[in-house]
Protein backbone atom coordinates (compact mmCIF):
# COMPACT_ATOMS: atom_id res chain seq x y z
CA UNK A 1 0.00 0.00 0.00
CA UNK A 2 2.89 2.36 0.76
CA UNK A 3 4.37 1.83 -2.70
CA UNK A 4 1.02 2.72 -4.28
CA UNK A 5 0.74 5.86 -2.12
CA UNK A 6 4.24 6.91 -3.17
CA UNK A 7 3.44 6.34 -6.85
CA UNK A 8 0.24 8.40 -6.56
CA UNK A 9 2.25 11.18 -4.89
CA UNK A 10 4.66 11.12 -7.85
CA UNK A 11 1.71 11.47 -10.25
CA UNK A 12 0.45 14.46 -8.27
CA UNK A 13 -2.80 12.83 -7.10
CA UNK A 14 -3.99 14.77 -4.01
CA UNK A 15 -4.52 12.58 -0.94
CA UNK A 16 -7.91 14.21 -0.39
CA UNK A 17 -9.14 12.64 -3.66
CA UNK A 18 -7.99 9.09 -2.88
CA UNK A 19 -10.21 6.21 -1.78
CA UNK A 20 -8.79 2.92 -0.58
CA UNK A 21 -10.61 -0.31 -1.38
CA UNK A 22 -9.13 -3.47 0.08
CA UNK A 23 -10.56 -6.67 -1.39
CA UNK A 24 -10.18 -9.94 0.43
CA UNK A 25 -12.43 -12.84 1.27
CA UNK A 26 -15.24 -11.55 -0.93
CA UNK A 27 -17.53 -14.02 -2.64
CA UNK A 28 -17.32 -11.94 -5.81
CA UNK A 29 -13.96 -11.88 -7.57
CA UNK A 30 -11.62 -8.98 -6.87
CA UNK A 31 -11.82 -8.07 -10.56
CA UNK A 32 -15.57 -7.57 -10.41
CA UNK A 33 -15.51 -5.75 -7.05
CA UNK A 34 -12.93 -3.26 -8.29
CA UNK A 35 -14.64 -2.69 -11.64
CA UNK A 36 -17.91 -2.13 -9.77
CA UNK A 37 -16.23 0.48 -7.57
CA UNK A 38 -14.82 2.21 -10.66
CA UNK A 39 -18.37 2.44 -12.05
CA UNK A 40 -19.66 3.90 -8.77
CA UNK A 41 -16.87 6.37 -7.98
CA UNK A 42 -15.63 7.33 -11.50
CA UNK A 43 -11.96 7.75 -10.53
CA UNK A 44 -9.41 9.32 -12.85
CA UNK A 45 -6.87 6.65 -11.93
CA UNK A 46 -6.93 3.24 -10.25
CA UNK A 47 -3.76 2.02 -8.50
CA UNK A 48 -3.37 -1.69 -7.85
CA UNK A 49 -0.61 -4.00 -6.75
CA UNK A 50 1.07 -6.83 -8.55
CA UNK A 51 2.32 -10.05 -6.97
CA UNK A 52 4.88 -10.57 -9.72
CA UNK A 53 3.72 -14.08 -10.66
CA UNK A 54 5.25 -13.99 -14.12
CA UNK A 55 3.70 -15.11 -17.40
CA UNK A 56 3.04 -18.70 -16.33
CA UNK A 57 1.31 -17.70 -13.09
CA UNK A 58 -0.85 -15.15 -14.92
CA UNK A 59 -1.80 -17.77 -17.51
CA UNK A 60 -2.85 -20.30 -14.87
CA UNK A 61 -4.36 -18.09 -12.16
CA UNK A 62 -5.24 -14.94 -14.08
CA UNK A 63 -4.07 -11.50 -13.12
CA UNK A 64 -6.34 -8.95 -11.47
CA UNK A 65 -4.02 -6.09 -12.43
CA UNK A 66 -3.83 -7.25 -16.07
CA UNK A 67 -7.63 -7.56 -16.20
CA UNK A 68 -8.06 -4.06 -14.75
CA UNK A 69 -5.58 -2.54 -17.21
CA UNK A 70 -7.65 -3.90 -20.09
CA UNK A 71 -11.18 -3.43 -18.71
CA UNK A 72 -11.34 -0.46 -16.32
CA UNK A 73 -12.91 2.74 -17.60
CA UNK A 74 -10.03 4.80 -16.18
CA UNK A 75 -6.25 4.83 -16.16
CA UNK A 76 -4.68 2.00 -14.14
CA UNK A 77 -1.29 2.18 -12.39
CA UNK A 78 0.19 -1.21 -11.48
CA UNK A 79 2.66 -1.03 -8.61
CA UNK A 80 5.12 -3.90 -8.40
CA UNK A 81 6.59 -4.90 -5.02
CA UNK A 82 10.17 -3.88 -4.33
CA UNK A 83 12.83 -6.52 -3.66
CA UNK A 84 12.76 -5.55 0.04
CA UNK A 85 9.01 -6.27 0.25
CA UNK A 86 9.57 -9.85 -1.00
CA UNK A 87 12.11 -10.65 1.73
Amino acid sequence: MQAAEKKLDEFGCPRSRRKSIVVGGAETSAKQVLLGQVKVHHPDTLACGSRGMGAMGRAVLGSVSDYLVHNAACSVVVVKPSDAEWQ
